[in-house]
């Protein structure tokens, strides 16, 4: 539930936090950045999905095992 609230709260906070950032690159400073949008959908979407993916089958193999397989695993591995 945690992973699931952090992308909802980065989904909301990254477009305001990133307008200064973009005003910044957009002027006439030391360096230019031309980052195509398809670019950053790329390096954004296939994290936040093996971020859920993970946590789901992590949660799901949690839940499927009894007290005494967890505990003995944790102290195992």
């Amino acid at each position: 539930m945690n992973h699931g609230l952090a992308i909802i709260l980065a989904f909301i906070f990254r477009y305001p936090l990133s307008l200064p950032l973009a005003a910044i690159l957009q002027g006439d400073g030391p360096f230019k950045v031309v980052i195509g949008q398809n670019a950053i959908i790329y390096i954004i979407v296939p994290p936040i999905i093996l971020i859920v993916l993970g946590s789901f089958i992590s949660l799901k193999t949690i839940y499927g095992t009894n007290l005494y397989e967890q505990v003995q695993t944790r102290f195992i591995g």
